[in-house]
């Protein structure tokens, strides 16, 4: 039964294959820059890759670790590299992936499964909710791309459980399974010559 499985990673994604796409990479990466976006606390990392003369670049919004990172890059250039052809062949082509583990990967598959909503807009409503980019400064106006881009799609929330850590278990942590637990073993190996 569904109610019993876990689901510990998800990866979903859109595309934008218009022959006039909706966003540049660069007017994205050029936004994180100018601190220009909010992504619930999340940093921005930049990644190039080079092909033939062609620069793809990727522009990603919290970390691999995280439970919930967002991916966009030009897909066209990735595709162009692993076939060993002109990414022009492709067209215009920029993905935007969503990463999601633990819980909300858990219920972005309650709401594929469970919805009567289309997972491009399933991943809209995410995106609304998870990241904005801004005109200036004031941090009031989102772009008329972002937003064409995102439809009129409301905002979907993906629950996420946080765990408290009590100062006992940090303690406990400490001495049966982090770096003090870690010093014993070593100074027990050491002393039986191992």
């Amino acid at each position: 039964k569904y109610e019993h499985a876990e689901i510990l990673r998800l990866d979903v994604a859109l595309d934008d294959k218009n022959t006039k796409p909706y966003f540049l990479i660069k007017q994205l990466i050029s936004k994180a820059k100018n601190s220009l976006y909010w992504s619930n606390g999340r940093e921005y990392t930049i990644h190039e890759s080079k092909h033939k003369l062609t620069t793809g670049k990727t522009v990603s919004f919290g970390s691999r670790t995280s439970d919930l990172m967002i991916r966009i890059y030009d897909k066209a250039i990735e595709q162009a590299k692993k076939n060993g052809v002109d990414h022009s062949d492709f067209g215009s082509w920029n993905r935007v992936e969503l990463e999601l583990k633990k819980e909300p990967a858990n219920d972005m598959a309650r709401l594929i499964a469970h919805e009567d909503e289309s997972l491009e807009n399933l991943i809209r409503g995410v995106l609304r909710e998870e990241l904005r980019f801004y005109t200036d400064e004031t941090k009031i106006n989102v772009p008329k791309f972002w937003d064409r881009f995102l439809l009129k799609v409301p905002p979907i929330k993906l629950n996420r459980k946080y765990k408290v850590t009590t100062m006992e278990s940090t303690v406990k942590w400490l001495e049966e399974q982090g770096p003090l637990a870690a010093y014993q073993a070593m100074e027990f190996l050491t002393k039986n010559g191992a």
